[in-house]
């Protein structure tokens, strides 16, 4: 601690003139400058960052859970929890808790979480939504962790997390054909090729003109074997736009006639070179830049903490859309294919003669005919890759069907009829009866109206249905539509995906890393909490907290 405090006083005056007052004062003399202090602060800290959301989530009534879990530097499996709950008039989600996790079971996973609802008084009554991945252990129907929570809170929807659906179903049609398979295969052999000796990088480096520089930041070749899937599309960009200096850099290291980079690499890059003038190689780049920057921009919507529910499902739907029309336009990749590789003809393929002691004796008499290879390349690879993608995206969207029955009527409320209203109001009660009251029909027609003379919003800004809630509290009006209210506020509690769970695993890699693998859970809790919840951390009284501190530390006690 005193390496520690020696340096940080370089840089502040303030901190530089308050050690070298009470700092090293000798025996007797407390300064409170100790690593037993640091960490009784660090405690004090958490654990008034954690009231604060329990304090938010208690006053919010309804919540939303998440859990998920990774290995530590120290090899330890952290399971962590986060709370989605509405805090003045917005959602949020909140990390809570890490816990050490020795078993992946559902029922040992459900016990974690009963524990610390028990213990923080939270309870299980007010859960509205679960999110989880895709793994067997959360969303088995039967015996998973969300089959488990609804046995005890049927209104615990399980909402399967938008962020993993993607990538699942771009996994899927990524390999739902062989040329595709073979790109990618192919964009990872381009990174390792070039990634595996510096002389071939250094000369791939030199070879990019000015020309080629695009002002972007993906100019290299990129690794497409990464637990994120966005890369994938950085590696497809990289691959058209340095498409030239990649070509020129494997030609000259094929023709390499003075053994400067080895025989083997000559081999490599004759090989790669090969694979990369073929137009099947250019169709398949062409194409799937197109889908991966839709793909992409679709994940980053969804992976925000603060997105609805109508609003990721049409996301979602208008990307099946977008692809699907995609299978007409084979002619249009087929030209740009053409125009990167500056080939016009496929591989030709060896064809394989019928053993003619196997053949009828009419054989001769029928002619064959043999299609374009256009036209094969189009119905063999093409079709049935868009075909996958999005008979996929219609499977994962149809398990919201739940959901949009029960909140899919906001995201056109303006526009509904009295009796759609009466229709949605009589499910919702029939649902949520100890949650809504029997007026909530006519508060609903009542509140249209109302909207229509009040609700102004910006869609780029925010959705209808967090409009109209901000105009309840806004207006101060909760007490004149308080089922409208509740219903608006448990939609706005729905989890739809687990990336903030994903993002405190980014947070657990920095707090513990490979010098610190002995640090205890409940350090590892309080630091990681004041990590990514700072806005709390920012608006604690430091008084207060000060006050706390001293009256665990005072010795004197008054009579």
């Amino acid at each position: 601690m005193a390496i520690f405090w020696e340096l940080l006083k370089k840089n502040d005056p303030f901190l530089q003139e308050h050690l070298n007052k009470y700092g090293n004062c000798g025996n007797g003399n407390v300064n409170y400058l100790s690593s037993t202090a640091y960490e009784e602060f660090i405690e004090e800290i958490g654990k008034t960052v954690q009231s604060e959301i329990l304090k938010h989530i208690k006053k919010a009534k309804f919540d939303s859970v998440s859990l998920d879990g990774t290995k530590d530097r120290g090899h330890n499996d952290q399971l962590t929890i986060i709370y989605r709950y509405v805090e003045d008039d917005k959602p949020v989600e909140r990390f809570f808790k890490f816990f050490c996790n020795q078993k992946h079971k559902a029922q040992d996973m459900l016990n974690v979480l009963i524990t610390t609802l028990e213990e923080n008084d939270l309870g299980i009554a007010n859960c509205r939504s679960q999110s989880y991945d895709n793994a067997s252990a959360m969303n088995g129907k039967y015996n998973g962790l969300q089959a488990l929570i609804r046995k005890k809170n049927v209104l615990a929807i399980w909402v399967p997390c938008f962020g993993h659906l993607l990538n699942l179903t771009g996994e899927g049609a990524s390999i739902a054909s062989k040329a595709s398979t073979s790109f990618f295969m192919f964009l990872e052999g381009l990174f390792v090729y070039f990634v595996a000796s510096d002389i071939r990088w250094g000369l791939h480096e030199k070879i990019k003109k000015p020309e080629f520089a695009d002002k972007g930041r993906v100019r290299v070749p990129k690794r497409i074997e990464c637990t994120r899937w966005s890369i994938r599309g950085e590696a497809c960009d990289a691959f058209i736009r340095s498409y030239i200096p990649i070509l020129e850099t494997l030609s000259i290291i094929k023709d390499d006639r003075d053994n400067v980079y080895g025989s083997k690499a000559q081999c490599e890059a004759d090989g790669l070179l090969t694979k990369m003038c073929l137009l099947e190689t250019g169709i398949m780049a062409s194409f799937w830049n197109d889908v991966l920057i839709i793909l992409n921009n679709t994940s980053n919507t969804i992976q925000s903490p603060k997105i609805l529910i109508n609003t990721a499902t049409s996301c979602v739907r208008s990307l099946r859309n977008i692809v699907a029309e995609k299978i007409s336009s084979f002619a249009y990749y087929e030209n740009l294919g053409k125009e990167l590789t500056n080939v016009s003809e496929y591989k030709q393929n060896r064809g394989h003669r019928r053993n003619a002691r196997l053949n009828s004796l009419d054989y001769a008499k029928t002619l064959e005919v043999s299609p374009e290879p256009s036209e094969l390349f189009r119905t063999a690879e093409f079709i049935p890759l868009i075909d996958t993608f999005v008979s996929a995206l219609e499977m994962q969207i149809s398990a919201y069907t739940e959901m949009e029955l029960r909140f899919g009527f906001l995201s056109n409320f303006h526009q509904i009829s009295r009796l759609q209203i009466s229709i949605c109001a009589k499910r919702l009660l029939d649902i949520y009866k100890d949650d809504l009251e029997s007026n909530l029909e006519m508060e609903l027609l009542q509140f249209q109206e109302f909207c229509s003379d009040l609700l102004e919003f910006d869609p780029e800004k925010s959705s209808r249905e967090q409009a109209m809630y901000t105009l309840i509290i806004h207006k101060e009006v909760h007490e004149s539509f308080p089922n409208v209210e509740i219903h608006l506020r448990m939609y706005l509690t729905i989890m739809i995906s687990n990336c903030t769970g994903e993002r405190s695993f980014s947070k657990l890699d920095l707090i513990k890393d490979v010098l610190r693998t002995s640090m205890t859970q409940r350090r590892l809790n309080y630091l990681t909490v004041m990590c990514t919840e700072r806005y709390i951390v920012r608006q604690i009284d430091i008084d207060t907290l000060i006050r706390i501190f001293a009256k665990k530390k005072a010795r004197k006690v008054y009579i």
